[in-house]
């Protein structure tokens, strides 16, 4: 079941709360249906497309197709893992599912400006399960959106941040929102895990090498993202 409320509106990737200002829905327990038995199910390769991309997503579809194709999702994780139920101020229903790879992902290097350092990730996707749009996320019905973090626009154009993209098979990506990263905060992950709460789950920032976004917001009014050593929060304009 879902209620309204006027509070934030928190999401947990990878054991991480991911908090959205301004969205008018709580979960207050809605799971999804449990998935069918995993015994013949093979375990997800964790470490397909660890390695990121070099550049951005709408750089060249020939260079964002191989890497998208080679990404691994946590579709086949226990249900535990992954979350679905209504979201954004107009309580669409969505399933959030995170990358096998979220845990290994190093937010200042897909931040940093040094290109031996540098690759940019896809760290979740969103699934919209209805006919109706999430305008919070950019989100139209039954699309299907992705998390990144790296170079945004053509040949950085846009900058180093955080963005939620659409991907055609072709490999062409379309930017639908802009997402500014705040923060960065201590945590310790057993596994790849999305989540929507109420409460925020750090209680301060921690700063990467190189820093994109506004300083950092009081707690509940972030997104909080799975990441390296702990969860990294981004926040929707």
């Amino acid at each position: 079941m879902t209620q309204r409320t006027r509070s934030g509106y928190t999401l947990t990737i990878g054991g991480c709360l991911i908090a959205i200002a301004a969205i008018a829905v709580v979960s207050s327990g809605y799971t999804h249906a449990p998935l069918p038995s995993k015994s013949n199910v093979a375990a997800p390769d964790m470490n397909s497309g660890a390695n990121g991309l070099k550049g951005s997503l709408e750089d060249d579809e020939k260079k964002t197709q191989p890497y998208f194709l080679t990404m691994s999702w946590g579709d086949d994780l226990p249900d535990s893992a992954v979350w679905e139920g209504k979201f954004g101020a107009d309580s669409v229903r969505i399933r959030i599912v995170p990358a096998t790879t979220s845990l290994g992902v190093d937010w200042a290097n897909a931040l940093s400006k040094d290109p031996a350092k540098y690759s940019g990730h896809l760290v979740a996707k969103i699934i919209v399960l209805e006919d109706r749009s999430v305008d919070e996320l950019g989100l139209r019905g039954f699309d299907t959106g992705y998390l990144w973090v790296g170079q945004r626009g053509k040949n950085a154009a846009d900058g180093l941040g955080a963005a939620i993209y659409t991907i055609k098979p072709n490999g062409t990506a379309h930017r639908e929102a802009y997402m500014d990263i705040t923060g960065k905060c201590a945590a310790v992950h057993r596994g790849p895990m999305a989540k929507v709460r109420l409460e925020p789950y750090c209680s301060g920032p921690v700063s990467f090498n190189a820093r994109a976004g506004p300083p950092m917001l009081a707690a509940g009014q972030g997104l909080w993202v799975t990441c390296t050593g702990g969860c990294c929060e981004v926040k929707p304009r």
